[in-house]
């Protein structure tokens, strides 16, 4: 948790930035298991805003947000910032994006609000 708000923090205030986010991350797919939902489209945003095409690290982060796509604490705000992450890398190909559309786009489609 302390790794996603560090770097979504560092990304507001525009202190954020390639080989930043690459040190602070490091070898993130160790850590991925203990991440909570929420804090997986944070990296990804973190990655897109940087402007970091890294895209081992993004498959990595891609997966564990798949393997929790059936949370309960799955949201339709957290389902939306991952496509916005994800469309900002232009990167579809591991299959995140999909899944996301598959399981929790239908469930919260209703929820989210017109911005999401």
């Amino acid at each position: 948790r302390l790794l996603a708000q560090a770097i979504s923090d560092l990304r507001r205030l525009g202190h954020l930035d390639g080989p930043l986010l690459l040190a602070l991350a490091g070898d993130v797919a160790p850590r991925l298991p203990s991440f909570e939902v929420h804090d997986l489209p944070l990296l990804l945003v973190g990655f897109a805003r940087s402007s970091l095409r890294d895209e081992v690290r993004v498959s990595e982060i891609g997966s564990a947000l798949r393997s929790q796509v059936r949370s309960p604490h799955m949201t339709a705000s957290i389902a939306a910032t991952a496509f916005y992450a994800l469309a900002l890398l232009d990167f579809g190909t591991d299959g995140t994006a999909a899944a996301l559309v598959k399981e929790a786009v239908p469930r919260y489609l209703t929820e989210a609000s017109t911005q999401e």
